[in-house]
């Protein structure tokens, strides 16, 4: 397991981080010496291409991206994965997953000022619409992303959440059995107090996938119409959309990431491998620099080993499964009647 510290050879990891700790960062990363050696480096849900991929993710002052933190949370899928059924805890999510729900949020509860939209415009709308739903759908049934676990058969989820205005991310964990969703925020002790948009999204579209998906009736594991937290929630609906939505919990006295130091990607990251040990997320020291050197160390050390061994990941995902195709049609082709 690439986040497991006991998976990489002692003195292996120390020469990892000498390389990415800025010690020998000039030599490693001077113009025209940033190659990787290979063509790239596979880890399922990325493709490095460039000792830049990991140049970012251990040099301070410096955003990661959706890839890094993509690699990251597959690999928790992966830990999360392997485990016996019975002892499945949590699963998570892309970082494309808050997009899919903003794209369908905006159509379920448009703006009020919202501008009538031709049949053309509404019909091409439809249809970016459509797959976002089908995506959101495959995520909950646990097709769709590599190492992916069906939301009914585990207790959380985490979900990497990208706050576009303020640029920086936060951890959002579903817990499903009640019903809320919190939120780890490295900034939350610095930023005003109002809550954060792209968690509100989450927490009033989410109920409705729940029902549409079928969620409440797979009892095998867990019987949610049965907890406290479902009672007379579930179906209290208006028309297609769910009228309650998930309670939110911003999560107090955790580590703190300074105000300018983007370290935000890094601390989203560790909160999550934290809970994923079934551990809670305390306030206490944490170094930054050592989790963006250890982070960056071990899968470079584990995408040049797999690259030299020349082994593929194991594929144990379940087969999405056939779905009608809605054919798009040409926006000249459709007739409008006055």
């Amino acid at each position: 397991m690439v986040l497991a510290k006991d998976a990489v050879d002692s003195d292996k990891e120390e020469k990892l981080k000498y390389t990415f700790d800025g010690k020998e960062m000039k030599n490693h990363y001077r113009v025209n010496a940033s190659g990787l050696g290979y063509r790239q480096l596979d880890f399922v849900v990325a493709y490095p291409q460039s000792k830049n991929w990991f140049y970012l993710m251990s040099e301070s002052k410096t955003c990661w991206n959706d890839e890094h933190l993509d690699v990251i949370f597959y690999h928790l899928r992966t830990k999360s994965k392997i485990q016996l059924v019975d002892n499945y805890r949590y699963t998570t999510t892309s970082c494309f997953f808050k997009t899919y729900v903003e794209k369908t949020h905006t159509c379920y509860y448009p703006a009020k000022l919202a501008v009538d939209l031709s049949t053309q415009q509404d019909y091409a709308e439809s249809i970016v619409v459509a797959k976002n739903d089908d995506a959101i759908a495959n995520i909950i049934q646990g097709f769709c992303m590599p190492a992916g676990l069906p939301w009914y058969m585990v207790d959380e989820v985490y979900v990497p959440i990208n706050c576009g205005k303020e640029f920086r991310w936060v951890l959002a964990v579903i817990v499903l059995k009640e019903r809320l969703i919190r939120v780890y925020d490295s900034l939350s002790s610095k930023r005003k107090k109002e809550p954060l948009i792209e968690i509100q999204k989450l927490a009033v579209i989410l109920p409705t996938y729940l029902s549409d998906n079928g969620f409440y009736d797979k009892t095998e594991r867990t019987d949610w119409p049965s907890l406290k937290a479902y009672k007379g929630k579930i179906n209290q609906q208006t028309g297609l959309i769910n009228e309650i939505p998930f309670d939110v919990d911003y999560v107090q006295n955790i580590p703190q990431q300074a105000y300018d130091s983007l370290d935000c990607g890094v601390f989203v990251c560790a909160y999550a491998e934290i809970l994923s040990e079934g551990l809670q997320v305390h306030s206490c020291g944490f170094d930054a620099a050592s989790q963006r050197a250890r982070y960056a160390s071990l899968l470079w050390h584990y995408g040049v080993e797999k690259a030299n061994e020349g082994y593929t990941s194991d594929n144990g995902d379940p087969p999405r499964p056939r779905k009608s195709v809605i054919e798009e049609i040409e926006a000249n082709a459709i007739v409008t009647l006055e």
